[in-house]
Parts: structure tokens; sequence; C-alpha cells
């Protein structure tokens, strides 16, 4: 995935990338050492009281990090106020996003 060429200048055209977003998943997997679906249920799921949601999986376990993942349109406007509030949930500060000057 790593060895593909660039087709265009970064930030000129903008294409879903799909194995970037399943590297992601092992990034944040090797560095927090939990599988990617119990970090996100504790770090994003349980602080914003998300229940129900549901992420395929792949045929060795492993949860399908570039799709695959239901929630309700109102837990996916969460995750969006979430975002455009820089991390910050009910007066609590839940992740830092990249660029806050927070």
């Amino acid at each position: 995935m790593l060895g593909r060429p660039v087709e265009a200048t970064p930030g000129s055209v903008w294409n879903y990338n799909g194995g970037g977003v399943w590297l992601l998943g092992l990034i944040l997997k090797r560095v927090s050492g939990r599988p990617l679906d119990q970090l996100t249920k504790d770090a994003l799921f349980e602080p914003l009281a998300i229940k129900g949601w549901r992420w395929e999986r792949f045929p060795n376990g492993h949860p399908y990090a570039s799709g695959g993942l239901q929630l309700r349109a109102r837990d996916l406007a969460k995750l969006g106020r979430l975002v455009l509030d820089d991390g910050v949930w009910h007066g609590r500060q839940t992740f830092q996003a990249a660029g806050s000057s927070r």
C-alpha cells in the first residue's frame, strides 16, 4: 500500500483511500496495544453514550477499519459534533484533534 505512486499533488485532488484508513487502524492498534474496536469503544463510544454499534470484521476477526462500522444517525452526529468542538464533549476533552489550538 505504501509503495503505490502518488498520482496528484497532495491536497489538489480528493480520492478515498481505504488502504490508508486500514493502515491507520493497524497503527492505532500497535500504538495503543489494544484491538481497534475496544480502543474505539473506550475512547469514543462510551464517553459519547453510543450504544448498539456494530463493526463488520475481516475473516481473521479484525474490525474492517476502512468501512463496515454501523452507527445510528444520531450517534454519527455526535462524532461530527465532537470533531467540530475539537474533541470536547460536554466540557470534557475526549481527544486532541490534530491542528487544534486547545
